[in-house]
């Protein structure tokens, strides 16, 4: 699938975050804490791409911010590849990648299992799926006799420009991270979000653009400042999530100033710091809603913030040496 351009997310990251924190002004004198916020998804689910954009730009949400980018061939070939494996494996054939074309197409052959798991025959079929530059269809090089490489040719033209179940979780989780959500749990699957009361209308709008879709159901529980047990609930939440991003992200940080600079882009950690900015924002922003009690990060993301300074600086020095 093709990756959204630089401008596109940062646009959307920086009109969620004005959006935000103009609401915070407003929410700050209501009772509304946030709410608790879960999904759950019908499995199978697939719908045209342009559907699925007319009913979120009905909703009030702008496709080319929400919605991932529309599943290109590559894409869908992947897809079908993925279900065409495991329709297949129980007859004790599989679909296994093979050599690349001349023209860098993506190539999959079909062969025939034994039960020890292995290959008994010498392909029987090939298709192949030309490189994403070239923004073509899959093809049948060589048909096999049971039909499996026209199967995958015809289940990815069924994927092609159709958004699946996947793709509306990506919009669910990237909308909610938006607007400052944290998940409920340390740990993936992530399927409980905690979202403040100045992001609640945005997700209300994408819960009913999910609902008519037929994809799934956002059920959303307020909390209130005046309930203790809500108060309880929330400050509980947002401190997990907050040290649980904390965590991930000097994760993710240390293995990168651990990599070889001339093998890391300057953008990515161009990114990198630009996201320590935005989740030192989110921590503020809880601290100010909820008080005291919420955990302080600020000190522990300003010194990953300076590694990564320092770090961008070696990078970018290792590629002029280059």
């Amino acid at each position: 699938m093709a990756r959204k351009a630089r401008a596109t997310v940062q646009e959307a990251r920086e009109l969620a975050r004005s959006a935000l924190l103009a609401n915070v002004e407003k929410t700050s004198s209501d009772d509304r804490l946030g709410d608790l916020t879960l999904y759950d998804l019908v499995p199978g689910w697939r719908k045209p791409v342009a559907e699925v954009r007319r009913v979120f730009a009905n909703h009030g949400l702008s496709p080319d911010h929400v919605l991932p980018c529309a599943p290109d061939w590559n894409v869908s070939f992947g897809r079908a590849l993925e279900q065409g494996s495991a329709r297949i494996r129980p007859a004790d054939y599989e679909l296994k990648a093979a050599a690349k074309g001349p023209g860098d197409e993506r190539r999959v052959a079909v062969v025939r299992i034994a039960r020890n798991g292995r290959v008994t025959t010498a392909d029987l079929g090939t298709v192949a799926c030309p490189a994403a530059r070239n923004d073509a269809p899959p093809f049948v090089e060589r048909s096999d006799p049971e039909g499996f490489t026209e199967a995958v040719v015809q289940a990815t033209r069924e994927f092609h420009e159709v958004y699946t179940l996947d793709d509306i979780r990506t919009a669910i989780t990237a909308h909610i991270d938006r607007f400052y959500g944290l998940p409920l749990r340390r740990q993936p699957p992530y399927i409980a979000y905690w979202v403040p009361a100045a992001g609640t209308t945005e997700i209300e709008h994408l819960r009913d653009a999910i609902e008519e879709l037929g994809a799934g159901q956002i059920e959303m529980m307020t909390g209130y400042k005046s309930d203790p047990k809500s108060q309880r609930m929330a400050v509980n939440t947002v401190n997990k999530g907050l040290e649980g991003q904390l965590n991930e992200f000097k994760a993710e940080a240390d293995k990168f100033c651990k990599a070889d600079p001339a093998s890391t882009r300057a953008s990515t950690i161009e990114d990198m710091i630009a996201q320590a900015k935005v989740l030192r924002e989110q921590a503020q922003l809880y601290k100010a809603m909820l008080g005291a009690d919420i955990v302080n990060v600020e000190t522990q993301y300003k010194a990953v913030q300076a590694a990564l300074k320092k770090l961008l600086g070696t990078v970018e020095e290792a590629h002029e040496a280059a």
